[in-house]
């Protein structure tokens, strides 16, 4: 969903604000059942299987710790963070890490 700004009459409103509400429902109704769905799988996970969610952040630009020459040699390099939990069938249902990539050139 993206935010909008834009100014109009009362008739107009009306309808622009059941699109909206009728859309917000509807994402609504998907992240219930996403939800649900996870929640049944991590309940119903067969022994030795294993399910993951990841998300990503944004891209980061890193620096050198000692830089001397290296920003006028090197491009600067980015990584972008995913973390990520993955459940498991045991007596530790859970592990949680950070998986770093870097784009590909």
């Amino acid at each position: 969903m993206k935010m909008r700004e834009e100014e109009v009459d009362k008739g107009k409103f009306s309808d622009l604000w059941k699109t909206f509400v009728g859309e917000f429902k509807n994402h609504a109704k998907r992240v219930k059942a996403q939800y649900w769905q996870m929640r049944y799988l991590k309940d119903h996970l067969p022994d030795d299987h294993a399910t993951t969610e990841m998300d990503f952040t944004e891209n980061y630009t890193c620096q050198h710790a000692q830089e001397i020459q290296s920003p006028h040699w090197n491009a600067p390099s980015m990584v972008t963070p995913h973390p990520c939990v993955v459940y498991y069938n045991g007596t530790n249902k859970e592990l949680e890490c950070c998986i770093l990539t870097s784009p590909v050139c």
